[in-house]
């Protein structure tokens, strides 16, 4: 009988230790954590809960969750540790950068590696949604509106991957601004940017692919860029160019739709800069962009030519009879058109 006793003891002791961290986690209204460091809550209903999204981040440490629940949190938020920032429903939890003084000039400022910025709705930045100076990140599943500009990577930083996110009416400046290489910008919706939906400058072997680009003033600009390649993507009804290319080498812009715009594409391509500084400040073969594949405006059995400039020199990146004295008209070839337009897979 002692031995039976025992035996239902043991038992007993193991249900128990079972139950009990099931329920102690239902405390706090907080969503289930399988993240390896602490989670820190904002704006919700239990205990300890943080108002301001920036104290619960001054509270962590690497590899910590901060998540916010709905609401509109007027900040300028500083992510300093390697955490994940994520909100509660990208429609309704908000970051605003209206202030009493009138608008932050950033909404997030990113500034360590490896974050993750996701579910949030980023908007009224005088300057910048989400402005990027570190490697390693990930911003991904968010809405990006009504900032002057909307996402920024600023500098030589690598490896962010910028996807599935809304970027629209960022009105003053651009959707997207991208510097550094080896960044990944990918199944995107970039609209109705002032000036232009992507803007790449010094950038080099990055990833530019099954992105929408439509309903910008231009599409995408890529500046002193080499070796990066353009893939799937929709470019369709901007309002001056679809894209615009300025002095680059090696670029490949593969299996492209490009639909509707003032002119699809145009490119100016300054001997003399490119070898100031494609060939010697960065070690590049001078090679002209590649197109293939691309999809222009209807079906074509014939290729396909891209109207440009070939120039000696070219004065602070503008054309100008008074400071370049040879202008040659000339074209590079999409010699494989494509005869019907392309389904981007992935897209939200």
């Amino acid at each position: 009988m002692i031995q039976k006793g025992q035996v239902i003891l043991i038992i007993l002791l193991f249900i128990a230790t079972c139950i009990i961290p099931t329920t102690a986690q239902d405390v706090g209204n907080s969503p289930q954590s399988t993240s390896k460091g602490d989670w820190h809550y904002v704006g919700g209903s239990g205990p300890g809960n943080y108002t301001r999204i920036q104290d619960a981040l001054n509270d962590s440490i690497d590899g910590d969750t901060v998540y916010v629940y709905n609401g509109v949190y007027f900040e300028y938020v500083v992510v300093d540790k390697s955490i994940n920032l994520i909100g509660e429903e990208k429609t309704t939890t908000i970051i605003d950068g209206i202030n009493a003084n009138g608008f932050y000039d950033f909404c997030i400022t990113i500034e360590a590696n490896n974050v993750t910025v996701t579910g949030l709705t980023i908007r009224n930045s005088k300057f910048t949604g989400i402005y990027i100076s570190s490697d390693y990140n990930i911003i991904t599943d968010n809405i990006v509106v009504d900032n002057r500009q909307g996402i920024a990577i600023i500098g030589e930083f690598g490896g962010n991957i910028i996807s599935h996110n809304l970027i629209l009416n960022n009105n003053k400046s651009g959707g997207l601004i991208v510097l550094g290489r080896n960044n990944n910008v990918s199944e995107n919706i970039i609209s109705q940017s002032g000036w232009y939906g992507i803007y790449l400058d010094n950038v080099e072997y990055s990833n530019i692919s099954n992105n929408i680009i439509s309903e910008n003033e231009n599409g995408i600009y890529t500046g002193i860029t080499f070796h990066n390649i353009f893939y799937r993507n929709n470019i369709s009804n901007n309002k001056r160019l679809g894209v615009e290319i300025f002095c680059t080498s090696f670029d490949r812009f593969i299996q492209n739709t490009f639909i509707g715009n003032g002119r699809n594409a145009y490119f100016i391509q300054p001997f003399l800069l490119r070898i100031k500084y494609l060939r010697i400040l960065n070690h590049n073969a001078l090679q002209p962009t590649v197109w293939d594949g691309n999809y222009w405006d209807g079906q074509r059995t014939m290729p396909y030519p891209i109207l440009g400039l070939t120039t000696l020199w070219d004065y602070l990146g503008r054309i100008s009879l008074t400071y370049n004295k040879y202008l040659v008209d000339s074209f590079q070839v999409d010699w494989h058109p494509a005869k019907e337009p392309y389904d981007i897979s992935g897209m939200n």
